[in-house]
């Protein structure tokens, strides 16, 4: 379940440099605990 319907970095990135990479996707679970890791 994600909080957006598309990616923020994508939404306001004035390229089109934001390529998601369908082999590499991570669960919401996954990302969490890299931001509880990173700002903690």
């Amino acid at each position: 379940m994600a909080i957006h319907d598309e990616p923020q970095c994508a939404a306001v990135c004035p390229v089109d440099c934001c390529v998601p990479d369908d082999d590499n996707e991570e669960t919401e679970e996954q990302l969490l605990a890299k931001q509880d890791f990173m700002h903690n």
